[in-house]
């Protein structure tokens, strides 16, 4: 049996779709929990705690999908279900720029507290690169990509930087590089910043020009190095965290880093529609259909997840279309991958759209 439970919070909607051994054949009935009836092939029962119960055959599968759910409005659409949840259970629309786009962002790290946190090279997770209770001393959000416009726009008297006019430069020749304090960790969507101070005992840079910031222990790459202005930039797939006292460590899959991408042109441009292009030229075409979603599929559950619509081409433009070029071909295969995965864990009749294939994704997962 293979199912999907979707949640769509902000307009108080589950659906619920099963396929049993035939995919041809439409099998799913809906059981309120007031209406008990014999089913045909397979039930979906609510329970007064919000639990869902589908059953098809000697299967039984439990999800929680919270309170709320008004008693007998199933609506039987093929081989969908389609419950309401009650008005006051509903959650308002979250605002786009309060999404989350990384997966170890500034609400992660700050809510380890005292056993505060280490970042370790990904390859050989001996050497801390960064360590809070260490040479990080202060951790501070990256602003908006279009910080230096809103100075511009806000500053109705630019100030210069000499008195002097004719020695003065604008305010912006200053501060055309963000450049993050001694002990200070920016953490941005997918990498962080930090200046070359931090963290040059812990890591090799390269000589006679060499971008390449690689780790002291085993030479794995990390990130790199601006020389002009020693900002060291690492990508958060070549670390591993542990927090804490904890034993246990995170990775930070390659894929994520295309999503946070596109969730970041999601939040500042509001754009929908991505074309994602490969090193090797490779291209897909990506449609954000939704975000804020609950799902649950094959024992999963991924929560703010994002339902994510793909193909290899399409045969009509696409309004506003935002092109997000990926520098690394790992990273590009493992985002087709992750999607293909996903998707093909949903039943057949959710799996497709039109010409497009349906996937989901979460930076919690």
């Amino acid at each position: 049996m293979r199912y999907l439970v979707e949640t769509l919070p902000n307009i108080g909607v589950t659906l619920v779709s099963v396929e049993g051994d035939s995919p041809a054949q439409p099998m799913l009935k809906a059981m309120p929990k007031a209406m008990p009836k014999a089913m045909d092939i397979a039930t979906v029962t609510i329970t007064e705690s919000g639990e869902m119960q589908i059953k098809y055959g000697d299967q039984v599968v439990k999800v929680d999908v919270g309170t709320g759910l008004e008693p007998g409005s199933v609506e039987v659409r093929g081989s969908y279900v389609r419950l309401k949840h009650e008005l006051a259970a509903r959650r308002r629309d979250a605002s786009l720029v309060d999404l989350p786009e990384d997966k170890w962002g500034m609400a992660v790290l700050k809510a380890c507290g005292s056993g505060g946190f280490r970042f370790m090279c990904c390859n050989c997770q001996q050497e801390s690169v960064l360590d809070s209770r260490g040479n990080v001393t202060r951790v501070n959000e990256m602003p908006s990509e279009f910080w230096a416009e809103f100075m511009d726009f806000w500053h109705c008297h630019k100030p210069s930087l000499e008195d002097d006019k004719t020695k003065a430069l604008p305010l912006d020749a200053k501060y055309i590089d963000l450049k993050p304090r001694s002990g200070e960790l920016l953490v941005g969507n997918s990498f962080f910043q930090v200046c070359k101070e931090t963290i040059e005992d812990k890591v090799t840079i390269g000589d006679g020009g060499s971008p390449d910031v690689d780790c002291i222990n085993c030479k794995h790459k990390l990130g790199t190095i601006d020389h002009r202005s020693d900002l060291i930039t690492l990508q958060k797939r070549n670390l591993t965290l542990q927090l804490g006292s904890e034993t246990r460590r995170e990775i930070y899959a390659d894929y994520l880093e295309v999503l946070a991408s596109i969730v970041s042109l999601l939040k500042f441009n509001s754009a929908r529609y991505f074309r994602i292009v490969a090193p090797d030229g490779t291209k897909l075409f990506l449609w954000l259909l939704a975000y804020e979603v609950d799902v649950h599929f094959a024992d999963k559950h991924l929560s703010d997840s994002y339902k994510l619509l793909y193909c290899d081409k399409v045969d009509k433009s696409l309004p506003n279309i935002e092109e997000v070029t990926i520098q690394n071909q790992t990273v590009f295969d493992s985002f087709c991958q992750k999607l293909a995965d996903t998707n093909h864990c949903l039943p057949s009749q959710s799996q497709h759209f039109c010409e497009w294939s349906v996937s989901y994704l979460s930076v919690n997962s």
